[in-house]
């Protein structure tokens, strides 16, 4: 920690300033990083006075040297509003916006504004036009996220993030100073409207809707008044949100028509742009090569000591911890003993809900897994799974696994929205059907492959981020034009 707070003045901008014939920041203050790809400012919030985040940001003064909002080339800017990190790129929002955005920087400059749960703040170029500015939140705030969470029972920071801003002036200061050069603003979901109002910020908005937060927050809250209050809240601000929006962009048509509803705006106001995969990283390997892997991958389970050693094929799920997969994760954790020749390969933080738990031999529970990691498990098992029963929005990882060409197994639900049917691109059946259709994938490993192959060509046409990009360029764009 001593050699942390030590080192905290080894910032880029420091060293420009020395060339420049300044004086350093002083020993605390966090510098910043943005064209080398990853920040080099030091988070000082060590717990001493000083460096608390209510001292940092009182005066509301900028992080380090801040972003350069300077406009290139007579491109617009447009500033997006998170509640997490983009450049972490764990769960589906995440990766929604790093893909999204960064296709739409093809045609504009693009800030993200993020609200973090700690971890380092500043500046980084994640991609070229594409620029992140993390803010964490102060303690005060974070104290505030979490009295509600214990009142409710169930984690409720994305609510507090719009709610309780003011507790975090630093970000309300960082997104004046980008509104004051922006020309709109996209709501990466509602939650963070009121921070528009409390900073002032007056451009057109369109609403980016990963889901409908209405309905995911109702089937998860519990009930009593405690769920209800935080459900009756969580309706203020989407209702609102959809009525202060220039536009609104849904990953579903269904999603689409339920918040032009919830606004009560024609549907021609909210339009599809739907959850996409990068299809250039990911290339499917020839079926033989893939069974050659999987049996590889096999034997050194079995030679590691594995639990199940019968087991004949492997099945992958991939999870954050998130209500919908927790639910979707318990469903194969009861369906592997019927399925006892498979092993069934549980990956991301959804596993930490069952790690107390005696699961079957034939499940593995992987924890977090690299993107690295998740590609070449993709390229090595004979059938990835989606038993999603409940949720909003689309599916990313249905996408991801036909853009790997892997023969996919789902139900109904885990395909709402897409543009696939069973039997051409994939599999579907009820929770109740999923044991007979993976046993069908393996025992017809051709046309399991067709299929995949199918699906793969499906993603490339309709599902690709760049397409998605262009499509949100002509929302933003026509709003700047109107």
């Amino acid at each position: 920690e001593a050699g942390r707070r030590h080192t905290t003045g080894i910032t880029w901008p420091n060293v420009v300033r020395i060339l420049l014939g300044g004086a350093t920041d002083t020993p605390g203050s966090p510098g910043t990083s943005r064209r080398s790809g990853r920040s080099d400012s030091r988070d000082s919030r060590d717990g001493s006075v000083d460096d608390s985040p209510e001292r940092e940001q009182e005066d509301g003064s900028s992080l380090g040297g801040g972003p350069d909002r300077s406009r290139r080339g007579g491109r617009s800017r447009v500033v997006v509003l998170t509640t997490f990190r983009v450049a972490d790129r764990a769960h589906g929002g995440q990766l929604r916006s790093y893909h999204l955005y960064g296709n739409l920087a093809r045609h504009v400059d693009v800030e993200v504004l993020s609200l973090t749960d700690g971890g380092t703040a500043g500046s980084v170029e994640l991609r070229p036009g594409l620029v992140e500015t993390a803010v964490p939140i102060s303690d005060a705030q974070r104290r505030a996220a979490e009295a509600m969470t214990l009142e409710v029972g169930l984690p409720v920071s994305d609510l507090t993030a719009g709610s309780h801003i003011h507790l975090t002036p630093t970000y309300l200061h960082q997104l004046r100073d980008a509104g004051r050069v922006a020309d709109a603003v996209i709501l990466a979901e509602p939650y963070l409207l009121p921070a528009l109002d409390q900073a002032g910020i007056d451009l057109p908005v369109v609403y980016d809707a990963f889901n409908v937060e209405v309905d995911l927050k109702a089937a998860v809250l519990p009930p009593g008044p405690s769920g209800a209050s935080v459900l009756a809240r969580v309706e203020e601000v989407e209702v609102a949100a959809t009525r202060r929006a220039a536009a609104i962009t849904a990953c579903s048509a269904e999603d689409a028509w339920r918040l032009a509803s919830l606004g009560d705006r024609p549907p021609a106001d909210a339009v599809v742009v739907a959850n996409g995969t990068d299809c250039t990283a990911l290339v499917p390997p020839d079926p033989a090569v893939r069974a050659a892997r999987a049996q590889r991958w096999l034997d050194r389970y079995r030679q590691a000591g594995g639990r199940a050693t019968s087991v004949e094929a492997l099945a992958v799920f991939f999870g954050s911890w998130h209500p919908p997969n927790l639910d979707a994760a318990r469903r194969l954790i009861d369906l592997a003993p019927e399925v006892p020749e498979v092993l069934f390969l549980l990956g991301g933080r959804h596993g930490e809900a069952f790690a107390t738990e005696v699961t079957p031999p034939n499940v593995v529970l992987a924890g977090l897994v690299s993107d690295r990691e998740r590609d070449a498990l993709l390229a090595t098992a004979h059938v990835a799974l989606n038993p999603m029963t409940f949720g909003s929005g689309t599916n990313l990882k249905v996408l991801e696994y036909l853009a790997a060409g892997i023969p996919v197994v789902s139900t109904a639900f885990g395909v709402r929205g897409l543009d696939v049917t069973s039997g051409e691109h994939l599999l579907v059946g009820e929770v109740d059907q999923l044991g007979g259709a993976i046993r069908s994938v393996l025992a017809d490993p051709d046309a399991a492959h067709a299929r995949a192959s199918a699906g793969r060509a499906r993603v490339e046409a309709a599902y690709d981020w760049p397409r998605l990009g262009d499509r949100l360029a002509e929302v933003v764009g026509g709003i700047l034009a109107r």
